[in-house]
């Protein structure tokens, strides 16, 4: 029951943009995602990863680069939201930036890393130009 109301919220959401639009839409690169989110009144932290959890095979392709230094992103929440995705027929990559703050701003980035963001994001886009194909790390 939950897989179904799940296929229909994402159906929905695909559904809600004019068909001209969703075609035009080849791709989606996320730089920074704000997984968490500071609960009402200043408790905990609630995960915010309904929208990703809730992508399917009508979804276009989707890179999330997160910072793992990020206090509003969980990397294993963003990975495990991006598996659900996956599961569901979404095509989701998760590239994580080593040290990379709220900003992907990092003190440990290297020429090295800093090219494997650019080859991330360069096969999130290539896969794109060619149908519905995804990069990532």
């Amino acid at each position: 029951a939950a897989d179904a109301a799940a296929d229909a919220a994402a159906d929905a959401a695909a559904d809600m943009l004019p068909p001209h639009v969703r075609r035009a839409i080849c791709g989606v690169v996320a730089l920074g995602y704000p997984l968490l989110r500071r609960a009402a009144g200043g408790g905990a932290y609630e995960v915010r990863d309904a929208p990703i959890r809730a992508l399917g095979g009508k979804s276009p392709p989707l890179l999330l680069v997160c910072g793992d230094a990020d206090p509003h992103c969980d990397i294993d929440a963003v990975r495990a939201a991006s598996e659900a995705a996956v599961a569901r027929g979404g095509e989701v990559a998760v590239h994580v930036v080593r040290g990379g703050d709220a900003k992907l701003a990092s003190k440990l980035a290297t020429p090295a890393s800093e090219e494997a963001l650019d080859e991330a994001i360069a096969a999130a886009v290539r896969g794109a130009d060619v149908g519905r194909g995804g990069g990532g790390s």
